[in-house]
């Protein structure tokens, strides 16, 4: 996938059942492609977004067993969840568009509503805006600034940490339904690529 990737975090496996929940509510938000597991989006009321967003291209959407990529994950997200995750509901972005990342917000923070879980944006938000993206500068600064911005913000917004290959520490955040609802309307809003 070329554009944004985000995913809701369940804590049990996801059925049979659960599949063709999904697709028959993806149908009703949306044109649901069952063969390639792609969605658009369709009527802009049903998801709450602003305008018709004709830019956005196709949704690939699917569950799959949550892997964390070290053992830490897990125990830091069991702390904060309640339970570690088993499943995740992935939403990728065909496209890279201002329209996709509003597009996959909405759409992720309707089904982290319809199930009642959190959000994984797989990767740091630019919380403090574009001159202060989370790949740029300090790092210690960096997350100094982030921190500061998540605390400001309504909503649960949580630090994961993780060892990148090259055995470094880095993170990813994972929000809450109300953190995503006013990140959604805030002037830095972005999903991450």
């Amino acid at each position: 996938m070329a554009g944004p990737t985000a995913s809701v975090l369940l804590p049990a496996e996801f059925t049979a059942d659960d599949r063709r929940a999904l697709r028959g509510w993806l149908a009703e938000v949306g044109r649901y492609d069952d063969t390639y597991q792609q969605w658009w989006p369709a009527d802009p009321t049903l998801l709450d977004l602003p305008a018709p967003l004709h830019g956005s291209g196709p949704f690939d959407v699917w569950a799959e067993p949550w892997e964390g990529e070290a053992a830490g994950e897990a125990a830091v997200l069991t702390r904060h969840l309640g339970h570690p995750p088993v499943t995740q509901l992935v939403v990728a972005a065909a496209v890279n568009t201002a329209d996709a990342h509003v597009v996959l917000g909405h759409l992720v923070l309707a089904l982290a509503r319809r199930h009642g879980r959190q959000v994984d944006f797989d990767g740091l938000l630019p919380l403090t805006g574009p001159d202060h993206d989370p790949a740029h500068g300090d790092p210690a600064q960096r997350r100094d600034r982030l921190r500061a911005a998540a605390a400001a913000m309504p909503g649960r917004l949580i630090e994961v940490p993780y060892p990148t290959a090259a055995g470094e520490r880095w993170a990813y955040h994972v929000g809450d339904a109300e953190f995503l609802t006013h990140w959604l309307r805030h002037r830095w809003f972005r999903m991450v690529t």
